[in-house]
């Protein structure tokens, strides 16, 4: 991976940003409720003004409209919000696509309903790339100082991470709003760390937010070491590396209208299908000794067909679309809707095992 700086300080230096953006809307609120002045407002000196208890003297009383204001930033405090987080890793040739920004995009997640969308969406503001799903997360977060975590690889003591912080912001100086702050590091375990970038995201509900970092670039040996682990190096050699986060937001719980399975109940219900249909591994990968895993996240309807299917994660992405293939043409028994009609939502697992890399005898001496 490439970064310009590596430095103690510059880690400070993040850190201190992070913690402005988080508690810079807390304080303009308390500064707009509790210390705004009008003209005119001013007192005389030495004579006890009678203010409200956590006005200062001189300062005009809060309105009914301020004291609102600050009271829905209290709630809000105290309400978590959830945001599902997906990295995809975007793969191209050299000098095959145009230079990378940090510039972030919006799309309304209602109209990414399938993995294509996604790429479709992707491939628009980024031409020139491949793009393949690594991993999805389902997160709470509360609107405080302390991250929300999601490990994406380490490396002999170096951890990839993305940390999510949550405040309260302005809003539209009516009603507060939510600010999401995305923070990439390179941790090593100490106070030392890689700061790859950060994003201030003031988030709407029902919207994804999808950014890249072009100082996170991977080699293909870190590429392997972080991201695909076991597999060989020189499999993706001559191609450049990037992530895509893309964050959907929901501001209050999302509302399930199927039954979600567990990782126990999609294990059953995976080994009952009544049709299983196995992606085939193409030969080119084999030789190249790739493998890994692919885990689709399938709805199932009351007829046990598979209505619906995207990867959630996958350490083998070349595989995605195959595996999405033949997961649609899965079907399980009808048993399973007896009692309740409701959608199944459930994980099947697709495992390919790294072929072993078959060594070249020496010559004899």
């Amino acid at each position: 991976m490439s970064c310009p700086i590596h430095s103690r300080i510059f880690r400070l230096l993040n850190r201190l940003l992070v913690c402005g953006l988080l508690l810079g809307g807390l304080a303009e609120l308390s500064v707009l409720v509790l210390a705004q002045k009008r003209p005119g407002s001013a007192k005389p000196a030495g004579k006890a003004t009678g203010a409200a208890p956590g006005v200062a003297p001189g300062a005009a009383p809060v309105t009914p409209s301020e004291r609102a204001m600050k009271m829905k930033a209290d709630e809000l405090i105290k309400e978590p919000f959830f945001v599902t987080t997906r990295i995809y890793q975007l793969r191209a040739a050299p000098n095959a696509y145009s230079e990378l920004n940090d510039q972030v995009f919006k799309l309304h997640t209602a109209g990414l309903t399938d993995e294509e969308k996604w790429i479709t969406g992707f491939s628009k503001v980024l031409p020139g790339f491949e793009f393949a799903l690594l991993n999805s997360s389902d997160l709470k977060i509360f609107r405080s100082s302390r991250p929300t975590r999601v490990v994406l690889g380490k490396s002999a003591g170096r951890t990839l991470e993305v940390l999510h912080y949550g405040a309260v912001s302005l809003g539209d100086g009516k009603t507060p709003g939510t600010t999401l702050v995305v923070e990439i590091n390179l941790n090593f375990g100490k106070p030392e760390a890689l700061s790859f970038g950060i994003q201030n995201l003031e988030v709407e509900n029902g919207m994804t937010y999808f950014f890249t970092l072009p100082r996170l670039k991977f080699n293909a040996d870190d590429y392997v070491k972080f991201l695909r682990p076991g597999v060989p190096v020189a499999a993706f050699e001559g191609k450049d590396c990037y992530l895509v986060f893309a964050l959907s937001v929901e501001l209050k719980p999302p509302v399930a209208t199927n039954r979600a399975f567990d990782e126990k109940q999609s294990i059953e219900l995976q080994a009952a299908a009544t049709r299983k249909v196995q992606p085939d591994v193409p030969d080119a990968l084999t030789k190249a000794g790739l493998g890994g895993s692919v885990h689709a996240q399938v709805q199932i309807s009351p007829e046990g067909q598979v209505t619906h299917a995207f990867v959630v994660n996958s350490s083998f992405p070349e595989m995605n679309e195959t595996v999405l293939t033949a997961a649609r043409q899965w079907e399980f028994p009808r048993t399973h809707f007896t009692q309740d009609r409701r959608p199944i939502s459930a994980v099947l697992v697709f495992d390919f095992p790294v072929p072993a890399v078959k060594t070249q005898p020496k010559p004899p001496a």
